[in-house]
Formats: structure tokens, sequence, C-alpha cells
């Protein structure tokens, strides 16, 4: 059985807390629409069409067992999928991606586009593995 419920919040952060089988699992999502935030480790994020963008640490990549990102490494931005058919533009959901800094200290900026839609964004290793 699965339940949700939104519960802690503040302007810019909704907790949603979801209970599967008994344990619960508290998932943040940042809202954001005006100037580039820097947000906290999360794995999703809503932000407004036509507004300014996010800029998302890198580095809960390497929260895992192995280091994903190196110090130094110079990383890739991309959009991988949109479901807006103006894919990376300013009149879809995503208007640009880029990176600022290298290793994981390293942000990814997403600007949102004009339009609603949904997108998922990465960054990737110099031999275009997906981090």
């Amino acid at each position: 059985m699965v339940t949700t419920s939104s519960g802690k919040s503040n302007p810019a952060t909704v907790i949603y807390t979801f209970t599967v089988d008994g344990v619960n699992v508290e998932v943040p999502v940042y809202i954001h629409g005006k100037d580039f935030l820097q947000v906290g480790e999360a794995n999703s994020y809503i932000i407004n069409p036509g507004g300014d963008g996010i800029s998302i640490p890198v580095g809960q990549a390497n929260k895992g067992l192995t280091t994903q990102i190196a110090s130094g490494q110079v990383l890739t931005p991309e959009l991988i999928w949109t479901d807006h058919a103006a894919g990376l533009a300013a009149s879809g959901a995503v208007s640009s991606v880029s990176v600022d800094g290298t290793g994981p200290e390293a942000l990814l900026k997403v600007a949102p586009g004009t339009a609603e839609g949904n997108a998922v964004v990465a960054v990737k290793s110099s031999d275009g593995t997906i981090l």
C-alpha cells in the first residue's frame, strides 16, 4: 500500500511523505520562479514557466558506494527528455541547461522556457556516461 501526504513546507520547498508497506520516505520538491536559486539535493524540482532558473548541486551523484564525479572533472549538461515538442528552446519547457564549475562542487543550471511541461536533465562525463 502506498499513501502520500503533503506535510512540511516553506516558500520554496514542499516535503511529500510516501508510506510504502509501513516505511515512511520523505521527498523534498523545490518550487521556484525568480532568479537562479541554488537548491538543495533532491531528485525532483518544480520551476515556473517563464521564470528564471535553478542551480542543482551535482555532488549528490557521489552519495552511492563509489565516486561518480571526480574533483576537477569537466561535466557536460544535457536535456535527456521532455514532453514538449519544442525540445530545448525558449518556447519549450526548458530553454537552456549549463554547468557552472567542475567536479562534485559544480552546479547544473536549468532555465525554464515559456511553456509548461516535464523534463529530465543530467550531467555527463567526457565519455558520455550519465552521472
